[in-house]
């Protein structure tokens, strides 16, 4: 029987990443952030974000994906975002420890 779990990134993380991506990419650039483009920096750090999404395990594992979706119903209230469910990868096959899970 294989495993199932569910993939995301909790809020205080997304901020964390995206604050040290901002400082990371000011330091690079050795000047005085001027009015307002630390907030483009940040716009366009999110929308990369956003379009490759950081995921982690937040949830043990479950026997059923149906029990992952209830709990991604409850984890979405508690700011957590990227939510997804996950099976356990096939290594024979070279898969990851977690691959996305599709019906």
């Amino acid at each position: 029987m294989s495993g199932f779990c569910v993939l995301g990134v909790s809020r205080q993380k997304l901020e964390t990443i995206v604050s040290r991506r901002v400082a990371a990419l000011e330091r690079r650039l050795k000047c005085p952030p001027r009015p307002g483009s630390t907030e483009r920096r940040t716009n366009k750090i999110l929308a990369a974000i956003k379009a490759k999404p950081p995921r982690e395990v937040v949830s043990h594992e479950f026997s059923a994906p149906q029990f992952c979706r209830d709990f991604i119903e409850l984890a979405a209230r508690h700011d957590f975002q990227f939510l997804v469910v996950a099976r356990r990868g096939d290594r024979a096959k070279g898969e990851t420890f977690w691959v996305p899970y599709e019906d």
